[in-house]
Protein backbone atom coordinates (compact mmCIF):
# COMPACT_ATOMS: atom_id res chain seq x y z
CA UNK A 1 0.00 0.00 0.00
CA UNK A 2 1.17 3.52 -0.78
CA UNK A 3 2.51 5.74 1.98
CA UNK A 4 0.35 8.83 2.52
CA UNK A 5 3.34 11.14 3.03
CA UNK A 6 5.01 9.97 -0.19
CA UNK A 7 1.72 10.26 -2.08
CA UNK A 8 1.29 13.82 -0.75
CA UNK A 9 4.86 14.68 -1.81
CA UNK A 10 4.17 13.42 -5.36
CA UNK A 11 0.97 15.48 -5.56
CA UNK A 12 2.73 18.69 -4.47
CA UNK A 13 5.80 18.05 -6.66
CA UNK A 14 3.71 17.41 -9.79
CA UNK A 15 1.65 20.61 -9.47
CA UNK A 16 3.01 23.10 -12.04
CA UNK A 17 2.06 26.20 -10.02
CA UNK A 18 3.85 24.87 -6.93
CA UNK A 19 6.86 23.74 -8.98
CA UNK A 20 7.14 27.22 -10.53
CA UNK A 21 7.95 28.60 -7.06
CA UNK A 22 9.74 25.79 -5.22
CA UNK A 23 11.01 23.44 -7.94
CA UNK A 24 11.64 20.31 -5.84
CA UNK A 25 12.19 22.08 -2.48
CA UNK A 26 9.50 20.06 -0.70
CA UNK A 27 10.75 18.48 2.52
CA UNK A 28 9.32 15.88 4.93
CA UNK A 29 9.56 17.05 8.54
CA UNK A 30 12.46 19.49 8.49
CA UNK A 31 14.28 21.56 5.91
CA UNK A 32 17.95 21.11 5.13
CA UNK A 33 20.10 23.87 6.59
CA UNK A 34 20.66 26.75 4.19
CA UNK A 35 17.89 25.69 1.81
CA UNK A 36 16.85 28.30 -0.74
CA UNK A 37 13.45 29.85 -0.17
CA UNK A 38 10.63 29.50 -0.93
CA UNK A 39 10.05 25.90 0.13
CA UNK A 40 7.43 23.58 1.60
CA UNK A 41 7.68 21.38 4.70
CA UNK A 42 5.04 18.71 5.34
CA UNK A 43 4.47 16.06 7.96
CA UNK A 44 1.87 13.89 9.65
CA UNK A 45 0.65 15.33 12.94
CA UNK A 46 -1.94 12.66 13.84
CA UNK A 47 -3.94 9.76 12.46
CA UNK A 48 -7.34 8.46 13.46
CA UNK A 49 -9.06 5.22 12.48
CA UNK A 50 -12.78 4.59 12.16
CA UNK A 51 -14.28 1.67 14.07
CA UNK A 52 -17.36 -0.49 13.64
CA UNK A 53 -18.78 -3.08 16.02
CA UNK A 54 -18.57 -6.20 13.84
CA UNK A 55 -16.15 -5.18 11.11
CA UNK A 56 -13.21 -2.98 10.29
CA UNK A 57 -14.25 -0.30 7.78
CA UNK A 58 -10.57 0.17 6.77
CA UNK A 59 -10.88 3.94 6.72
CA UNK A 60 -8.01 6.11 7.91
CA UNK A 61 -7.86 9.88 8.21
CA UNK A 62 -4.35 11.14 8.89
CA UNK A 63 -3.84 14.84 9.55
CA UNK A 64 -0.97 16.49 7.69
CA UNK A 65 0.51 19.92 8.22
CA UNK A 66 1.77 21.60 5.04
CA UNK A 67 3.79 24.78 5.58
CA UNK A 68 4.81 27.30 2.93
CA UNK A 69 7.92 29.39 3.75
CA UNK A 70 9.39 32.50 2.14
CA UNK A 71 11.16 35.71 3.11
CA UNK A 72 8.42 37.47 1.12
CA UNK A 73 4.97 37.46 2.74
CA UNK A 74 3.21 37.77 -0.63
CA UNK A 75 5.20 34.84 -2.02
CA UNK A 76 4.42 32.68 1.02
CA UNK A 77 0.71 33.53 0.58
CA UNK A 78 0.86 32.72 -3.14
CA UNK A 79 2.57 29.39 -2.48
CA UNK A 80 0.01 28.49 0.20
CA UNK A 81 -2.77 29.35 -2.26
CA UNK A 82 -1.24 26.95 -4.81
CA UNK A 83 -1.01 24.21 -2.16
CA UNK A 84 -4.64 24.77 -1.18
CA UNK A 85 -5.75 24.68 -4.84
CA UNK A 86 -3.89 21.40 -5.32
CA UNK A 87 -5.12 19.61 -2.19
CA UNK A 88 -8.48 21.01 -1.04
CA UNK A 89 -11.40 18.69 -1.88
CA UNK A 90 -9.16 16.37 -3.91
CA UNK A 91 -10.47 12.84 -4.44
CA UNK A 92 -9.05 10.03 -6.55
CA UNK A 93 -5.62 8.47 -6.89
CA UNK A 94 -3.00 10.42 -4.94
CA UNK A 95 0.69 9.86 -5.53
CA UNK A 96 2.66 8.16 -8.26
CA UNK A 97 1.06 5.98 -10.91
CA UNK A 98 3.23 3.07 -9.68
CA UNK A 99 1.64 3.06 -6.24
CA UNK A 100 -1.42 5.33 -6.03
CA UNK A 101 -3.39 5.88 -2.85
CA UNK A 102 -7.16 5.88 -3.33
CA UNK A 103 -8.33 9.01 -1.52
CA UNK A 104 -11.99 9.66 -0.81
CA UNK A 105 -11.42 13.34 0.04
CA UNK A 106 -8.86 15.83 1.29
CA UNK A 107 -10.23 18.46 3.67
CA UNK A 108 -8.48 21.63 4.76
CA UNK A 109 -9.11 22.17 8.47
CA UNK A 110 -7.37 25.47 9.16
CA UNK A 111 -4.74 27.94 8.04
CA UNK A 112 -2.54 30.25 10.08
CA UNK A 113 0.00 32.97 9.21
CA UNK A 114 3.21 33.04 11.23
CA UNK A 115 6.54 34.85 11.04
CA UNK A 116 9.89 34.50 12.76
CA UNK A 117 13.39 35.87 12.42
CA UNK A 118 16.04 33.51 11.00
CA UNK A 119 18.74 33.28 13.67
CA UNK A 120 21.57 33.01 11.11
CA UNK A 121 20.57 35.64 8.54
CA UNK A 122 18.27 37.76 10.73
CA UNK A 123 15.79 37.86 7.84
CA UNK A 124 12.09 37.65 8.60
CA UNK A 125 10.68 34.35 7.38
CA UNK A 126 6.96 34.09 6.68
CA UNK A 127 5.30 30.74 7.32
CA UNK A 128 1.77 29.88 6.20
CA UNK A 129 0.65 26.72 8.00
CA UNK A 130 -2.22 24.65 6.61
CA UNK A 131 -3.74 21.58 8.22
CA UNK A 132 -5.30 18.86 6.02
CA UNK A 133 -7.21 15.66 6.80
CA UNK A 134 -6.86 12.95 4.15
CA UNK A 135 -9.60 10.29 4.15
CA UNK A 136 -8.55 7.08 2.41
CA UNK A 137 -9.21 3.37 2.38
CA UNK A 138 -6.48 1.59 4.33
CA UNK A 139 -7.26 -1.90 3.03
Amino acid sequence: MADVGIALYHRLKSDSDIASLVSTRIYPGVVTQGATQPYIIYGKTAETFDHAMNSDPNISSPRYQVSSYSTSYSQARELSKFVKNSLRDFSGDLGSSDEPLNVQRVFIEFEMDMSHRDLETFEVVHHILQDYVIWYSSS
